[in-house]
């Protein structure tokens, strides 16, 4: 995962969820586990496979996760999350195809590069160009996204915020400095 810290205890906020939301992932990941291996058949002969989770499980163990992650930054007395938290973006590969879950808290953002082959020269590619082989392929780099950025720039995110309770304010108004407009 790549945490990204903001505010004064930034930092510390971003420590924490690199140091706790691992295991946090793996703990609920196993509950998930044992719930599905304690709902297999009990006479089933292909009960001593490998436990393979469905997506939707994946994901409910992943966001589970995230919340008691956030929760225990909240009790954490030496964190003042007040002003201060963390983007959080991590990647989880599992089962036997390794599929992958993207978890995405905030405006960070994970992507991946797709290898692109080119067959002959591109227009302004030369002899120099590092990506051209000796026959004339060439090969780049295509950024796949595999997020969005959860930010309140965003229509659907402002209202999810909105229907959720919360507020959404600029620095300057929760200093005081702007006046709230509801």
């Amino acid at each position: 995962g790549v945490y990204d810290g903001h505010g004064r205890d930034g930092d510390k906020c971003a420590q924490y969820v690199r140091d706790n939301l691992p295991q946090l992932v793996t703990k609920y990941v196993i509950r998930a586990k044992m719930k599905e291996k304690a709902n297999t058949l009990v006479g089933d002969t292909e009960n001593n496979e490998v436990i393979q989770l469905k997506k939707e499980q994946i994901q409910a163990a992943c966001q589970k996760a995230h919340i008691e992650c956030n929760r225990g930054i909240r009790r954490n007395v030496h964190i003042d999350d007040s002003l201060s938290g963390t983007t959080a973006v991590s990647v989880y590969l599992h089962g036997e195809r390794n599929r992958m879950t993207v978890c995405n808290v905030g405006d960070s953002r994970a992507i991946l590069g797709q290898m692109i082959q080119r067959n002959g020269k591109n227009d302004g590619e030369d002899d120099a160009n590092p990506s051209s082989s000796e026959n004339g392929n060439s090969s780049s780099l295509r950024a796949q996204p595999l997020s969005r950025d959860q930010t309140p720039y965003r229509r659907d995110e402002r209202v999810r915020i909105r229907a959720a309770g919360g507020r959404i304010l600029s620095l300057d108004q929760l200093e005081g400095l702007e006046p709230v407009n509801n």
